[in-house]
C-alpha cells in the first residue's frame, strides 16, 4: 500500500514537472542565433534604404528618315527614269521609334535632388520618378556627365515629405565586405539584394563606354538597377550601380558600382548643370611589380607620352616618369591617376610625387582644364554630325590607338547623309576625298570643298578595321 502511495506522488511530481517547465522555458529570455541577428540587420537595412529610393522612366518618339535602297540607282540617269516610269515609293520615308529609359535612382536632400547614372537620363531633359510610397512626380534633368555616367534630377512640384539616403564614403572598402544592392530590376518594382565587394579599383569597358576604379560585387544587379544605390551593413550608400558583365541579358554575380566619393566630389558641378575636369596631359599605363626591378618602383602610373604645350609638358614631366602621388593621394595604378587629376578642379596647383631614375622627386603643376585640351566642331545641325580632337581621354574612352590620327566622331544624327553612309560614333575620320585629316579644321574644310563636288568620299577606321565610305550632299 505505501509503495503504491510513493508510485502515485512521483507520478504528480513527474506531471507537474511537464507542464511547469514549458512555463519556465517561455519566460526565459530568448538569445537570438548569429544568423537571427543577420536577418534582422538586413531587415533594418531595407526599412533604413527603400524609402530613399526612386524608379526612374521616361518615353518619348522620334521620326527617323530611312534611306532608298535604291540610292545609288536613283543618281544614275537611265534608272531614275526607269523608277519615274515604274511608280516606285518615294524616299527617303519617315518611320517613327519609339525610346524609352527605365532605372533607378536616390534621394539625396528634402528638396527632390536625385542622383542616379547618365545613361538612365541620356537623351531626356524630362523623366518620371515614382517614389516608394507609389506616387509619380515629372522630374527635371539638372546635370548630366557622361564620362563619370552619373546625372542628377531634381521632382518638381513635390507634394510629400521626402526621406534622404545617407551617403557613406567609399575611400575605406574592403573585399569581402558585406553589401546590398537597391533598384528596380526589369521594372518588376523596387529590390533589394545581398553580397560582397568583390574586387576594387576595377576597370570595365560596357557598351563601348571606358570606366575606372569601379566596385565589384557579385550582389544581384540587372537591367533597371542602374542607379540605384549600393549600400553597407549601416544602411550608407558607398557606390551607385551601373553595369554587369555578362554573356547573357542578366546576372551572372559580376556587377559593377560607381564609388558614391566620386558623386560626392561632382555633385557640386552637377547642381549647376556642368562638369568641368582637371586636365593633366599625359598617357599613361599602370606599373606592374615585375617594372620594380628597372624602375625603381612596383606600382603607380606610368608616362608613356606628354602632350605639347599642356600642364604635364609645362611642369616638366617626361616620359619613363612615374607618378606615385597626387598631393597626399596615393596612385596604385593609371585608373586612380585619371580619378585624382579630373576630379581637380581646373586651376589648382598640386604637387606630383615623380620617380625619375629610380629617384623620387616633387614636380608642382597647375591643373588644366579639358574644356581648353578639346578642340570641337559642332557642324550645322540639319548636316547631324560632331567631331572632336582625338585628345588622350577620347582615345581613353574609344580604345582609339596612339598611332592613328584623325578626327572621332562623337555624335550622328540617325537622319544625317554621315549615318546613312554608315558613319558611327567612334569612328576616326582620317581622309576625305584623298586629304588627309589630323584637325577638326581640316576635317572642315575637307566637307566645304567636298560639298562643291556633291560627294565625299570619306576613310574611317573603326576598331581594326578601315573602310572608306560616301557620303552625297
Amino acid at each position: 500500500m505505501r509503495w503504491r502511495i510513493v508510485l502515485i506522488v512521483i507520478g504528480a511530481l513527474i506531471a507537474l514537472s511537464l507542464i511547469l517547465y514549458p512555463l519556465e522555458l517561455q519566460s526565459r529570455p530568448q538569445v537570438p542565433t548569429p544568423l537571427e541577428e543577420l536577418q534582422k540587420g538586413f531587415i533594418e537595412i531595407a526599412k533604413r534604404v527603400e524609402p530613399s529610393v526612386v524608379n526612374i522612366s521616361a518615353e518619348k518618339t522620334e521620326k527617323v528618315s530611312l534611306p532608298s535602297p535604291f540610292e545609288e540607282f536613283q543618281r544614275d540617269p537611265f534608272f531614275r527614269r526607269f523608277f519615274r516610269e515604274f511608280e516606285f515609293p518615294s524616299f527617303p520615308r519617315e518611320q517613327v521609334f519609339r525610346r524609352t529609359t527605365l532605372g533607378s535612382g536616390f534621394i539625396i536632400d528634402t528638396a527632390g535632388h536625385i542622383l542616379t547614372n547618365a545613361h538612365v537620363v541620356e537623351g531626356f531633359d524630362e523623366v518620371m520618378v515614382i517614389t516608394h510610397r507609389g506616387a509619380s512626380y515629372k522630374a527635371k534633368v539638372i546635370g548630366r556627365d557622361s564620362r563619370s555616367d552619373l546625372a542628377l534630377v531634381k521632382i518638381e512640384n513635390l507634394k510629400e515629405p521626402l526621406q534622404p539616403a545617407t551617403l557613406g564614403s567609399s575611400s575605406d572598402l574592403q573585399v569581402g565586405q558585406i553589401v546590398a544592392a537597391f533598384g528596380n530590376p526589369f521594372g518588376v518594382g523596387q529590390s533589394m539584394t545581398v553580397g560582397i565587394i568583390s574586387a576594387l579599383n576595377r576597370s570595365q569597358v560596357v557598351e563601348e563606354k571606358s570606366y575606372v576604379n569601379l566596385i565589384q560585387t557579385d550582389a544581384a544587379l540587372n537591367p533597371g538597377n542602374s542607379g540605384g544605390p549600393l549600400v553597407n551593413l549601416r544602411g550608407e550608400v558607398i557606390g551607385i550601380n551601373v553595369a554587369i558583365a555578362s554573356p547573357v541579358p542578366g546576372n551572372v554575380g559580376v556587377g559593377f558600382a560607381i564609388p558614391i566619393d566620386v558623386a560626392k566630389k561632382l555633385l557640386p558641378q552637377l547642381r549647376k548643370g556642368k562638369v568641368t575636369r582637371g586636365y593633366l596631359g599625359v598617357r599613361i599605363q599602370s606599373v606592374i611589380p615585375d617594372m620594380e626591378e628597372v624602375y625603381g618602383v612596383g606600382e603607380g602610373a606610368l608616362v608613356v607620352q606628354v602632350e605639347p604645350n599642356t600642364p604635364a609638358d609645362k611642369a616638366g614631366l617626361k616620359e619613363g616618369d612615374i607618378i606615385t602621388y597626387v598631393d597626399d593621394k596615393a596612385i596604385h595604378n593609371d585608373g586612380d591617376l585619371v580619378e585624382a587629376i579630373s576630379l581637380t578642379t581646373p586651376g589648382t596647383k598640386v604637387v606630383l610625387t615623380v620617380i625619375r631614375d629610380k629617384k623620387e622627386i616633387k614636380v608642382p603643376v597647375i591643373i588644366g582644364s579639358q574644356e581648353e585640351s578639346t578642340e570641337v566642331a559642332q557642324l550645322r545641325e540639319e548636316e547631324g554630325i560632331r567631331v572632336e580632337a582625338l585628345t588622350p581621354d577620347l582615345r581613353e574612352t574609344y580604345r582609339i590607338p596612339a598611332h592613328l590620327q584623325g578626327v572621332v566622331v562623337t555624335q550622328v544624327g540617325m537622319d544625317s547623309v554621315y549615318y546613312r553612309a554608315g558613319i558611327r560614333r567612334g569612328d576616326v575620320i582620317f581622309k576625305v576625298n584623298n586629304r588627309e585629316i589630323r584637325s577638326v579644321e581640316e576635317f572642315g574644310k575637307a566637307i566645304d570643298e567636298a560639298k562643291k563636288l556633291g560627294r565625299a568620299f570619306i576613310w574611317i577606321r573603326r576598331g581594326t578595321a578601315t573602310a572608306m565610305v560616301t557620303v552625297y550632299f
